[in-house]
């Protein structure tokens, strides 16, 4: 028996949402008015999700909220994942309380692989959260889940039918509050069992359904040059001293940032991995022939 939608559904604290995959074909067009957000499986080892355009495309035309999420496979070097998730998602629209998150849920994971997925992620400036439960996280050691519960949390704490204001959500190790919280994948709601005949997992986000008002996608992401070491990339190239003419130079031809000198690292890197250099995001003396401030 499916239930009616109840009275505390979409208020603070309970704003429902869902999260999709290939496994999870829904017609976005009749899409209930109670679905507030939706995370998308984007992408998982080295390849995208076989319905991410799909359900990025159907979604966005109905005005749902979006976020996506990378599945951790131990298949795998964590890094190259992340950089895998980084290019599925590259120029999508992302809403920015949702933003990128990673599906941390295989306990033979380490957790530092883990976090090693999210320093590459704060490399390319790409902002994410971790989807974990408290099983996974046992193993974990506390430094590195003092380090993991810095980032904001999409827990997992399933209940055999809907949590009502009464329940509360066990948190991982390493956190004190969750920003969702995935909690079944029953599909319990009558609702959305007459949209969707099938098991979807269903979400709360803690804040409430006006937080999604403003921004309700941000602007596309830039396209992501490949991971390079940016601090030891700025210092190099404060250190060449080119003259105003030259930056001015480097600004026409790359679309850089003249006064954001980590954007500048990031141009140049793009640059280098487009034209076969060596890619490290330094102007050193080929790049900066290729790109014409020398001879």
């Amino acid at each position: 028996m499916h239930l009616d939608t109840p009275d505390f559904l979409n208020t603070p604290g309970f704003v429902f949402g869902i999260d999709v995959s290939k496994w999870n074909p829904v017609d976005w067009s009749t899409v209930p008015s109670i679905v507030k957000y939706a995370y998308i499986k984007a992408s998982q080892r080295d390849f995208k999700d076989s319905l991410l355009m799909q359900h990025y495309e159907g979604a966005r035309a109905a005005g749902i909220p979006l976020g996506f999420y990378h599945y951790l496979d131990p298949k795998m070097d964590a890094h190259q994942q992340a950089e895998t998730f980084i290019r599925a998602t590259d120029g999508l629209a992302v809403h920015p309380l949702l933003g990128h998150m990673l599906d941390y849920e295989e306990s033979e994971i380490s957790g530092e692989a883990a976090l090693g997925f999210l320093s590459v992620m704060d490399d390319a400036g790409v902002p994410c959260g971790v989807y974990t439960a408290p099983r996974v996280m046992r193993h974990v050691s506390d430094d590195t889940a003092a380090k993991m519960g810095a980032y904001p949390l999409w827990a997992v704490d399933y209940y055999k039918s809907m949590p009502t204001p009464e329940h509360e959500c066990e948190l991982p190790k390493g956190w004190d509050d969750w920003r969702f919280w995935q909690w079944g994948s029953h599909n319990p709601l009558a609702e959305m069992r007459a949209w969707y005949d099938k098991d979807l997992d269903c979400n709360y986000y803690r804040g409430s359904v006006e937080d999604f008002a403003d921004g309700v996608v941000s602007p596309p992401p830039p396209n992501h040059s490949p991971r390079v070491n940016v601090p030891e990339a700025l210092d190099y190239n404060r250190r060449q001293a080119y003259s105003r003419e030259a930056q001015a130079h480097i600004v026409l031809e790359l679309g850089a940032a003249i006064f954001d000198e980590a954007a500048t690292v990031d141009a140049v890197a793009r640059f280098q991995h487009a034209n076969g250099l060596t890619v490290d995001g330094k102007l050193g003396p080929q790049t900066a022939k290729a790109i014409g401030l020398t001879t």
